[in-house]
């Protein structure tokens, strides 16, 4: 398996190994490792890192829930950012440039409806909104920047799932 696999498998059932929205902490560290780093803005906020991927959890009557997953793809390349021991065991090392093309090519993506996301933050990233998977992937698109980070225009940037997003209040155009 590939990291272009890994990204349609995240796309796909909205986790990475089954670790979803909803989850606790300690699955993360269970199913990935205590090589996380653990950041605590708050008393009611939690982010563990493992590497390229973290997950943002919040506080609620007592109990820990995961709010939002990222996998930040413009990470593997820094020492950093190297995938859990878990995830490279199943999909393999890691490659460096997964291009968007490719990833909304995939059988599981290739009918699903994507949509461009027109109020960007960043002019250097274009952002699409899947709204069968309700995530969103950004993707490199300035070549400037691209050449500063090492990648290339179209090249993912990172895939990102959050409770309850939507675009309803956004700019959005259908991209496919």
């Amino acid at each position: 398996m590939t990291t272009l696999d890994l990204c349609g498998d995240f796309i796909s059932s909205g986790g990475i190994l089954d670790l979803k929205l909803g989850s606790h902490p300690d699955d993360w560290k269970v199913k990935l490792g205590d090589s996380s780093s653990e950041y605590r803005p708050s008393a009611t906020v939690l982010r563990l890192e493992f590497g390229s991927i973290s997950a943002h959890f919040f506080l609620d009557q007592d109990k820990w829930e995961c709010a939002s997953i990222s996998f930040d793809l413009h990470k593997l390349d820094k020492p950093w950012g190297a995938l859990p021991n878990p995830v490279s065991e199943r999909y393999g090392m890691p490659e460096k440039h997964v291009r968007f093309e490719d990833l909304i090519s995939t059988p599981s993506q290739s009918s699903s409806p994507i949509y461009r996301i027109l109020d960007g933050q960043m002019p250097e990233i274009d952002g699409f909104w899947f709204s069968d998977a309700k995530l969103s992937v950004q993707v490199v698109a300035d070549s400037e920047f691209a050449a500063e980070e090492n990648k290339s225009v179209g090249d993912v940037w990172s895939i990102s799932r959050t409770a309850n997003s939507s675009v309803e209040n956004l700019r959005v155009e259908q991209y496919r």
